[in-house]
């Protein structure tokens, strides 16, 4: 009972003795590191010198070496210091001097608060924590920091969530926020998926009844016209198309549905179709092809005239034509007295002979030429639009680029302009954007013709997965869709993108980055050269060179086979060719021999075959090495489908698969046509078709016989 007197006694003389003791003295503990001294003395003296005594208890409190470092408790203080000492007359504000205490002393003890309270925040790196940053450190200058900070951390939580709930928890609770869209399109990904999870017609119908706005309606609509189309048969086309007249497919099912009752394109099929099914969108189209014959037809030439063959090689249409191309759209165009047509597989001109030169027929539309003028016709030969124009290209992307006077511009898939000829140079739209040069420049404009990206770049490539090449005074950087820079204009080289990552190169270093420009293997002194257009990663391997050796990494950045290798390839189908002794073989990802080095050449595998040289001859090998045709071709051309252009002192011949030699005797050349699955053979200035299906020649120009 004594000690608990003794005590309180005690503590109650402390009190009394620090109550008594001046502002100075609490000053002066404070420069000696006496901080419970120095707390006692300018908690006692809170009512009759707030100012100066809140401003004490600030030092205390902002001091991280004493066991009172609290920020919350020094921005506290430091607020009621500022408030006290506003109101002071200015004799005792200058009177308070003698402390360091000043409106600027303040000041700066309040901002070293919101700076250290702000790095506390990135540190624990929450949102919760930079809200409560942000709540708490009223008038921070780093309050629209710290909410970009919150608002990242958040939208990262999300995504690792990558749920409806978490996305739409975040729209919530930051809609103003700048990765606002994102989400909201991460929230429209996130309930496609949860939605229709299931994957059955229900579950797509219910989401596009539901969320008739999403951006996943044509998913939506393309699944539940894929699940509905497992067999394919004409009463469930014919059922598809009633049942969701407003599907984005329904045009094309409608056109499945036509094109499998017509098959066989006799009239009577056509005229049963227009009788059965009334609701065709497309009535004009069955009159046209009633009238088509649904032969097969290819380009065949005979004394330097051009007709057309059947499969069969019969000739269906006479020889007349200067030139002829292939049938594109059920429209061929043919040369006439030097001057281009169109013809249908009868051999009528839908379009006359009108032009000095033209293009094939795409999306119902053709590009032609008169006078060095050029215009787009329909397949009625009537301008869509006018020939004035010194050039058009494409269409690609869906779209044309034109030229008038220098300049350029674009047009739609229709041939009506969308951006106006203002630029010197254009590249055809990718991505939504294309590349154009305008004041020597180059920026990016939408198809509405706006400008989306600045005009102040030397050179530019097209975009592609989001991305795109950029040069400056011969620097290179590389941009995302929105113009942001993803990586600085400063390197020598960035190249294509492989694998997910891009070699750099910078003063003779190299080093790779990822499409978000994040340096995922640093710069160093390890580059090899690209070999055959491959700049890179391959198949989740790169090349290296140290000391004129080479060897591979792997995307971390790791070496996996050691640069002891004399030259290397790519890997290709699971294997890389290596030399040695200045002979070639092929090595596995473990960096074993897999095939020895006996070659003096290779090709990477492709399809199973490698070509390799020995001896000055070629041949092939497969995976396991062996020899699948004998090394004795003068050559080896792989047509792919199965065939191979194999040349011999005597000619060219085709061989299968199987290798087998299909053609009974060699030919002067052997090239592809426009036709897909058709070869031409030249032999003695005669023309031969060959079809690569059946592997036979079906068509020998008059006069000549297969085997000759």
């Amino acid at each position: 009972m004594f000690k608990q007197i003794f005590a309180c006694c005690f503590f109650c003389f402390i009190q009394v003795f620090a109550y008594a003791q001046s502002l100075e003295s609490g000053f002066e503990a404070l420069r000696v590191f006496d901080f419970f001294k120095a707390k006692q003395i300018f908690t006692s003296k809170l009512k009759k010198e707030p100012a100066a005594a809140n401003y004490g208890l600030t030092l205390i409190h902002t001091d991280s070496l004493n066991h009172f470092y609290s920020l919350d408790s020094a921005f506290v203080r430091i607020k009621k210091a500022d408030d006290a000492y506003r109101i002071l007359e200015p004799k005792k504000q200058l009177k308070y001097r003698i402390y360091s205490l000043s409106d600027s002393s303040i000041q700066q003890i309040k901002s070293r608060i919101y700076t250290n309270a702000f790095a506390s925040a990135q540190k624990i790196n929450t949102p919760e924590y930079f809200q409560y940053y942000l709540d708490y450190y009223t008038g921070s200058p780093l309050s629209e920091e710290a909410k970009r900070l919150r608002n990242q951390r958040a939208f990262q939580r999300a995504d690792s969530m990558n749920s409806a709930k978490g996305w739409e928890l975040f729209l919530s609770n930051f809609p103003d926020s700048d990765q606002a869209k994102q989400a909201a399109s991460n929230l429209d990904d996130a309930q496609y998926r949860e939605e229709t999870s299931g994957q059955t017609i229900a579950d797509f119908e219910k989401f596009l009844s539901t969320r008739p706005l999403s951006i996943h309606k044509q998913d939506a609509e393309d699944a539940i016209y894929s699940l509905s189309m497992t067999k394919i048969a004409l009463e469930d086309l014919y059922a598809f198309s009633k049942k969701y007249p407003d599907n984005r497919n329904t045009n094309q099912v409608w056109e499945q549905l036509y094109y499998l009752f017509t098959s066989d394109q006799r009239k009577e099929s056509f005229s049963t179709f227009k009788e059965n099914y009334p609701e065709y969108p497309f009535q004009d189209r069955i009159q046209y092809d009633f009238q088509l014959s649904g032969t097969r037809l290819f380009p065949v030439v005979h004394n330097d005239l051009w007709g057309y063959a059947d499969s069969t090689g019969r000739v269906v249409i006479p020889f007349q034509f200067e030139e002829a191309e292939d049938f594109s759209e059920n429209l061929a165009l043919v040369r006439i007295h030097d001057k281009i047509a169109y013809i249908n597989k009868s051999g009528i001109r839908l379009v006359q002979p009108n032009w000095n030169d033209g293009e094939t027929f795409s999306n119902g539309l053709a590009i032609v030429e008169k006078d060095d003028k050029y215009g787009v016709i329909n397949t009625r030969g009537e301008l869509v639009l006018s020939n004035n124009y010194s050039n058009i290209i494409g269409p690609q992307t869906g779209n044309y680029s034109f030229e008038k006077d220098s300049l350029w511009g674009f047009l739609n898939q229709k041939a009506r302009i969308i951006v106006a000829p203002i630029f010197e140079e254009v590249h055809m739209f990718s991505e939504g954007l294309a590349a154009v040069k305008r004041d020597g420049k180059f920026g990016f404009i939408d198809s509405a013709g706006h400008e989306i990206i600045p005009f102040k770049f030397d050179e530019v490539g097209d975009f592609k997965d989001g991305v795109a090449n950029v040069m400056i005074d011969d620097l290179y950087g590389l941009i995302a869709r929105n113009g942001t820079l993803i990586l600085p204009v400063k390197y020598n080289r960035i190249g294509s993108f492989r694998n997910g990552l891009s070699r750099i190169t910078l003063n003779d270093k190299c080093g790779y980055a990822n499409k978000e420009g994040k340096i995922i293997i640093p710069l160093q002194s390890n580059c090899a050269s690209a070999i055959q257009g491959v700049d890179g990663f391959n198949e989740g391997l790169a090349r290296i060179d140290k000391k004129g050796k080479k060897g591979f990494i792997d995307k971390k950045g790791k070496v996996v086979i050691s640069p002891t290798l004399q030259d290397c390839s790519y890997f290709s189908e699971g294997l890389a060719s290596f030399k040695k002794n200045n002979k070639w073989g092929f090595i596995s990802k473990n960096g074993k021999v897999f095939i020895d080095p006996v070659f003096e050449e290779v090709l990477p595998f492709h399809e199973g075959f490698s070509r390799v040289k020995k001896g000055g001859k070629y041949g092939l090998v497969n995976r396991d090495g062996r020899i699948v045709l004998p090394i004795k071709y003068n050559d080896i051309i792989d047509e792919g489908k199965g065939l191979f252009i194999v040349t011999l002192a005597s000619g060219k011949m085709l061989l299968n698969g199987a290798m087998e030699e299909i053609t009974e005797s060699a030919f002067d050349e052997i090239k592809k046509t426009n036709s897909s699955g058709i070869l031409r053979l030249m032999k003695a200035g005669k023309m031969y078709l060959f079809h690569c299906e059946s592997e036979k020649i079906f068509w020998v120009e008059a006069g000549v016989k297969p085997g000759d």
